[in-house]
């Protein structure tokens, strides 16, 4: 196990091959998501296109060997490890006819001791053919890793490593199977795919399972049952030897087209007929020694090595005898042919193994259940909507966010997805991220319309500048529901819009609640004061002054400090207002705006110097995010105290003002009780 650099990263590499004393298990896994009705009829949709893998192995090591790799797991916190994919090992030589691939790859010497990180399109020029190649895996290590030192010199590691890396570097299989066409179930327009595997036989588990719902209220010893028509469900776990590399290459990505949630006809591991006569190619129907295990209707798999004949009964005329829909088509023997059902599955969730005894030995195991016909969803509506299907299998979905910041009332928005690989829509790219989204509490009462936003802390997260306290404006989320085909955006539906109210911090991962009003719900009413101050904020309503005409240009006189008292000393000021202001604290209480777009940034001004050849000094409540730099333009914006006589002599806007000037700032009809203070006797 070596540190080295990756693009600007540290990364940890694994270099330690399994010693095979145990076998090397990989769980290979996709983003899928199930629905399941009272019928048993169910909505499959997939979230995720690309295989996502766990891999766990043993390594023997001694010597210096051990000590080095002790000392490189103890270094070893969030850096990203890279693992060689040992299963799919070549020569360099042989490399182009693996059967399993990534888009990041690993060689190494014969002697092991150089070893280079890089991607198909930039290979290293100095191994030879006989030199070590495999496919790699970035992701990282179990939080605990099992050490075994089985004497002083000789370490045991129980690798558990999980992939998570980006999509580019994925494992993909190079070769594709061949996939036989099976029967038309009811309902369908086409016929789903036959696995094309045969199962193992030894240690098959079935089960039968049906849906009821029993109760018993009250407290009588009956129960009353609930029950929706189905039919009796068949499940268990599906076993494969597959005895090569091409065979497990083929396995595997048989196995990654049907994680999506398609429904694939399965020989079921249990012989439920036995032939009594061999059957001819022409033949359509079967002489068996009992006909009581079948219906008709059942789907037949007739398994001769490792051919898999499907079939339907069309009847069942005699207890020995079944006519099938349609002739076999091969000639099948009555002492080597199995006979089982032919099962309607789905995998029972979205994950399956593959362990390894050797490179080219491996058992293919996953779980699969039984469903009954369903609907087969359709290409989303022309215009664009996401009304459908709502059983069977679903078109693949993904989430867009759309954050905008806004600054006087102009809208900068960023793109985002959850998806695992970067989306385009409408003219924009969503960039892959770290982000989620919770429940979507919905209510007529809008106030209670919320949802809990998580993004993980990243450069450029929109959020961080509202997390610091530093945002210049407020920012609004959009939730859109996006439905993909072959990994591309193809409708939209927007769910949900509303502003950031509130942002935390939890780790690494930044939570914002989010709401349609955003923080107006939580505003009172405003007051309407009787007093000496103006109850109008100035350039909003009831003020009627335009900002637009009070807005002032200057530019930056170094040089510049982001030292406390936080000032800044302008030049070229020039008036743009009806009035000329050159007083001292002309801008006091309004703010000074730089930069453009997105980038501006507005800072309040707590006091100026007086007017003098053009230049001033502001003095800031708050420094910029970044300093401005000398001869950088500005815009100066007045502010106002809410005095008669500044609204009167500053703004000459005494007919808007919303106060009352000469009311007394006390109420002459009280006579405030005096006392002396001094202590007395009874």
């Amino acid at each position: 196990m070596q540190s080295l650099s990756f693009r600007g990263m540290t990364v940890w590499l694994i270099t330690e091959p399994p010693d095979w004393s145990t076998p090397v298990e990989g769980r290979f896994s996709t983003v899928q998501s199930t629905e399941t009705s009272l019928t048993r009829q169910e909505g499959r949709r997939a979230y995720s296109q690309t295989l996502r893998t766990r891999l766990r192995y043993s390594v023997l090591v001694a010597d210096d060997a051990a000590r080095a790799l002790y000392a490189a797991l103890r270094q070893t916190t969030t850096e990203p490890v890279l693992l060689p994919f040992w299963p799919s090992q070549l020569s360099w030589g042989d490399r182009a006819f693996s059967p399993i691939s990534s888009g990041l790859q690993v060689a190494a010497s014969a002697d092991r001791t150089r070893w280079s990180v890089f991607t198909p399109v930039q290979p290293p020029d100095w191994p030879l053919p006989g030199d070590f190649w495999a496919p790699l895996l970035w992701g990282f290590l179990a939080p605990t890793q099992a050490l075994e030192w089985w004497n002083d010199t000789l370490l045991h590691w129980s690798v558990d490593f999980t992939e998570a890396g980006p999509p580019e570097y994925a494992l993909a299989p190079a070769v594709t199977g061949s996939i036989s066409v099976g029967l038309i179930p009811d309902g369908y327009a086409t016929a789903p795919p036959v696995f094309g595997f045969p199962p193992q036989w030894d240690q098959r588990t079935d089960q039968l399972s049906i849906h009821i719902q029993r109760q018993s209220p009250g407290f009588r010893r009956q129960q009353t049952p609930t029950f929706y028509p189905q039919s009796v469900a068949q499940s268990g776990h599906h076993r494969s030897l597959l005895t090569s590399a091409v065979a497990i290459g083929q396995w595997l990505s048989q196995m990654q087209s049907l994680t999506a949630g398609t429904v694939f006809w399965l020989p079921a591991a249990t012989s439920i007929l036995r032939l009594i006569r061999d059957v001819q190619a022409t033949d359509g129907t079967l002489a068996v020694a009992d006909t009581a295990p079948v219906q008709v209707g059942d789907a037949l798999a007739l398994i001769h090595g490792s051919t898999v004949v499907g079939c339907r009964v069309q009847a069942i005329p005699s207890a020995t005898q079944i006519n099938l829909d349609h002739p076999t088509g091969v000639a099948l023997s009555a002492a080597t042919t199995t006979v089982s059902r032919l099962l309607l599955v789905v995998l029972d969730t979205a994950e399956f193994t593959l362990t390894w005894t050797h490179t080219d030995l491996a058992l293919g195991e996953f779980a699969a259940r039984e469903v009954p016909g369903e609907y087969v969803a359709t290409s989303p509506p022309a215009d664009g909507s996401l009304a459908g299907p709502l059983a069977g299998l679903l078109p693949p979905r993904a989430w867009l966010y759309q954050l905008s910041l806004w600054i006087a009332g102009v809208s900068y928005p960023t793109y985002w997805t959850s998806y695992e690989s970067d989306l385009a829509w409408a003219g924009q790219t969503y960039i892959s991220a770290d982000l989620s989204h919770g429940e979507i509490t919905d209510s007529l009462d809008l106030e209670r319309t919320t949802v809990e936003f998580t993004s993980r802390i990243f450069d450029g997260n929109p959020l961080l500048p509202s997390l610091l306290g530093t945002s210049e404006g407020p920012i609004t989320l959009g939730i859109l529901s996006a439905t993909l085909n072959a990994g591309v955006v193809v409708a939209v539906d927007s769910v949900f819009s509303g502003e950031v109210t509130r942002v935390a911090i939890r780790g690494a991962m930044i939570t914002a609640q989010v709401s349609p009003g955003g923080n107006r719900w939580a505003a009172q009413w405003p007051r309407w004061l009787r007093g000496p101050t103006c109850n109008a904020t100035v350039f909003h309503d009831g003020c009627n002054l335009d900002p637009a005409a009070w807005r002032w240009t200057a530019r930056v006189l170094g040089p510049v400090s982001a030292q406390w008292p936080y000032q800044l000393t302008l030049a070229g000021v020039t008036a743009s207002g009806p009035i000329a202001l050159a007083d001292a604290d002309a801008f006091a209480l309004g703010w000074i705006e730089w930069g453009a777009g997105a980038a501006t940034q507005r800072r309040p001004i707590v006091a100026s110097t007086a007017l003098a050849s053009g230049q001033t000094t502001v003095t800031l409540g708050r420094w910029f995010s970044s300093a401005p730099l000398p001869d950088d333009a500005v815009a100066l914006t007045p502010g106002c105290d809410q005095q008669w006589t500044t609204c009167q002599k500053k703004f000459a806007n005494k007919l808007n003002f919303r106060g009352h000037p000469f009311i007394p700032a006390g109420n002459p009809t009280l006579v405030k009780r005096s006392d002396s203070g001094s202590g007395g006797k009874k």
